[in-house]
């Protein structure tokens, strides 16, 4: 099976040739990019020769689209492994419902989101970047060394991933 991406160019009027990438090329993770002639695409939806300048900024703007995925997908992959190091549970607002049901123990619940800057520091990292040094997991080391966990859990919920699962 193939996929024909140029329907686009063809309602515009160009007269272009299809181009055609095999259905097995990109999966539905993967960004997927058509590597077009910009001055043949200019030149066929305007009707005149594309500048120089017009070149240099297309082919900069698909090499900027390219490298926000890529970095997208590094961020992503960063984040789990950031994740992986903690030692603080994280939980789901299911597990927090439980969690206060049973009410067994008090529960210090730490709410952050992991693109503000703030709570990275405190949650995710410590200053300099390093998540074996995260204040809650330090602080939570230093609550499990004293014995008072017996007492008290620490956990952390995600506000990006699991925000509308919040229990009232």
């Amino acid at each position: 099976m193939r996929v024909i991406a140029a329907s686009l160019l063809a309602a515009l009027g160009a007269v272009l040739d299809p181009v055609q990438i095999p259905s097995d090329a990109c999966s539905m993770q993967d960004t997927c990019s058509l590597d077009v002639d910009v001055a043949e695409v200019t030149t066929a939806l305007r009707g005149k020769p594309a500048s120089e300048n017009e070149k240099i900024y297309w082919e900069a703007r698909k090499e900027l689209v390219d490298l926000k995925t890529q970095m997208q997908k590094v961020s992503a992959k960063a984040y789990k492994a950031n994740l992986a190091l903690l030692t603080t549970p994280q939980v789901n607002g299911t597990q927090l419902s439980e969690m206060t049901s049973k009410a067994e123990k008090d529960t210090l619940v730490v709410f952050f989101a992991p693109w503000c800057p703030h709570c990275q520091q405190y949650v995710l990292h410590d200053k300099n970047g390093d998540p074996t040094k995260a204040p809650l997991d330090v602080f939570r080391g230093e609550l499990e060394a004293d014995g008072s966990l017996k007492h008290l859990d620490v956990v952390s919920y995600d506000t990006a991933a699991h925000g509308r699962e919040i229990p009232s």
